[in-house]
């Protein structure tokens, strides 16, 4: 009896053990642990590597891998039905090649996964088009998270709300997508194509159809670059399955029929069997003008502040590039937002140091914080330049959610996007999505 009790304690402990073990590594719930796991981890990250080498070596401009989009798994960790973060692999293994990578995804859960793991990376821009809001998974994918350090606006999230429809969705991606690839000028593009977003009984509640996602696929084809495909949410499979076979015919510039051809699935395409999917006509839209306009507004307030960080660092390489033997020796003064200000090789040492405090304006202090050298007057058309260079950067380092709403107060009356007339007031302008420097 002695020995039985001793097994099953041991028994329990190490059941006890093995759930912390799966708890660590997010093994549960919707990652539950089941048999062939590792084999169809290597399936997923294998088929999305496998298209990164033929874009990769130049044998496609589109490649496809429908069975990965696994936006959510973290470094270490599952989550939300994803095991292998396969999109993020392939962004690594594409900057080696084209340096600058675009991630875009129109799944309607926001991919917190490769948002964090590119989060202070310069050479990656993530953009992700999803539904936020209290209580929806995985709560993450707010218009105020930019990026952090290197990676500063090199982060758009677009936090849409439930029962947004497919004119709504094109001409918000339409407009957003462009100004991206204009001021980035990426090299590749990875789309995580989640079918989630569809009108069906499990879906997350937005009233799209396969329409926009064809839509929005096309706008990203017509650029030319190197593009991989990726799957990512569908809870439907007829769904599923008929918005990734238009997609597909659309990368493959191919015309589909209008109506489903008969096979041994034919009946679960019923009742009309058309190849498109339908809206819900009684699905509520709570994206009104009152949420465009407070997204039109912080979206603009990014792009003006991406254009002046971006003309920041332009104007920094040139400098640097103008004088090469200083480029060792310049000795810079930053914070938490990057640059702040510029010292010149030649500077004298002073009994006084230069600092950056939080608010990003200089300080003096007794104490050294990065150098003991600090600037002494400059020639004139030196100070110029360092005083503009000073000026965009205390323009960059406003806070985001101050400037965003200063622009929320604006009067916007457009119920969505809209083109703004040939002879409108600036006041009207102001209400679309039109990024143009």
């Amino acid at each position: 009896a002695k020995a039985t009790s001793t097994l099953n304690c041991s028994t329990e402990e190490s059941d006890l053990a093995y759930l912390a073990l799966q708890k660590e590594f997010g093994l549960q719930d919707d990652c539950y642990v089941f048999e062939g796991l590792y084999e169809y981890i290597l399936f997923v990250a294998g088929g999305t590597l496998t298209a990164v080498e033929e874009l990769a070596k130049g044998r496609a401009k589109v490649a496809i891998n429908w069975g990965g989009g696994r936006h959510h798994a973290m470094p270490g960790m599952a989550s939300g039905f994803c095991y292998v973060g396969d999109a993020c692999l392939a962004i690594q293994k594409l900057t080696d090649v084209f340096k600058r990578v675009l991630y875009i995804d129109i799944d309607v859960h926001h991919g917190d996964g490769v948002e964090q793991a590119f989060y202070y990376n310069e050479e990656v821009f993530t953009l992700s088009f999803h539904r936020y809001d209290t209580g929806f998974f995985p709560g993450s994918g707010a218009l105020k998270d930019a990026g952090v350090g290197e990676g500063l606006y090199r982060n758009l999230n677009i936090p849409l709300k439930s029962g947004i429809s497919d004119e709504q969705y094109i001409k918000i991606f339409s407009r957003i997508f462009p100004s991206v690839v204009r001021q980035f000028k990426p090299g590749a593009v990875v789309v995580v194509c989640g079918c989630d977003g569809l009108q069906d009984k499990l879906g997350g509640n937005f009233n799209l159809t396969s329409r926009s996602l064809e839509a929005c696929v096309a706008v990203v084809l017509s650029k030319g670059v190197p593009t991989l495909l990726l799957g990512g949410g569908g809870y439907d499979a007829p769904t599923v399955a008929r918005c990734w076979s238009i997609l597909t015919a659309r990368a493959a510039q191919l015309k589909l029929p209008r109506f489903i051809p008969e096979h041994c699935f034919y009946e679960h395409y019923s009742p009309d069997f058309n190849l498109h999917t339908r809206s819900m006509t009684t699905r509520p839209n709570y994206n009104d003008s009152h949420s465009i306009s407070v997204l039109a507004s912080g979206v603009r307030a990014f792009f003006s502040k991406m254009a002046s960080h971006n003309r920041l660092q332009y104007a920094q390489e040139s400098n640097t590039d103008d004088k090469p033997s200083s480029r060792t020796k310049a000795e810079l003064i930053l914070n938490n937002e990057g640059v702040s200000s510029i010292r010149p090789p030649d500077a004298k040492i002073s009994n006084k140091f230069v600092a950056s405090d939080s608010s990003n304006t200089s300080i003096e202090t007794n104490k050294p914080i990065l150098n003991k050298r600090i600037g002494m007057p400059l020639p004139k058309v030196r100070r110029r330049k360092l005083r503009k260079m000073k000026l965009i950067s205390k323009e960059i380092s406003n806070g985001h959610e101050n400037e965003m709403k200063n622009d929320v107060t604006r009067e916007i009356d457009n119920d969505c996007l809209q083109p703004p007339p040939a002879s409108s007031s600036s006041r009207t302008r102001a209400a679309t999505f039109e990024f143009d420097e």
